[in-house]
């Protein structure tokens, strides 16, 4: 009932600029031009998502999950959401607060714990991710960590 493989998105605009490597300086210019999420916390955030991507545990939940290969996933998932389309919304600053984004993990998590049977390789390496990533809040973002800790 869940699918291990998940596609690769080419030809995406913003998945090319990802890619490319923007640096520090342009980042700064672009958090200055939005002003969201406080630099600090922005920070806190793009750090947390690359932690989460490097992690072994994150491969099933970089991309979203191919409609081909999963035809109900989509029938049963109202909003799919993935690791890249995580990282590009930080990147490209449309996170108003570092709470959305630990929403949108929140979703990501709660997605793969609502398809994927308990017993599954996916739903487990969903527990991981979930794991590293309150580890990484508590560390980065503690306010946030707590208020999590309540609502969870």
């Amino acid at each position: 009932r869940h699918s291990s493989e998940r596609p690769s998105r080419h030809g995406s605009p913003a998945r090319a600029n990802r890619n490319s490597g923007s640096s520090r300086e342009e980042r700064n210019s672009r958090r200055n031009a939005k002003r969201g999420v406080a630099d600090r916390d922005l920070e806190a955030v793009e750090e947390i998502i690359q932690e989460l991507l490097k992690s072994p545990e994150s491969s099933d939940f970089v991309d979203l999950v191919d409609k081909r290969k999963v035809p109900d996933y989509y029938q049963l998932i109202r909003h799919p959401i993935c690791l890249s389309e995580i990282k590009d919304k930080a990147l490209f600053c449309q996170y108003q607060s570092a709470a959305e984004f630990v929403d949108d993990v929140i979703l990501l998590l709660d997605n793969c714990y609502s398809y994927n049977e308990d017993d599954s390789a996916v739903y487990e390496e969903g527990k991981s991710l979930e794991r590293t990533f309150l580890a990484l809040l508590k560390s980065k973002l503690p306010a946030l960590h707590k208020g999590l800790s309540r609502r969870r």
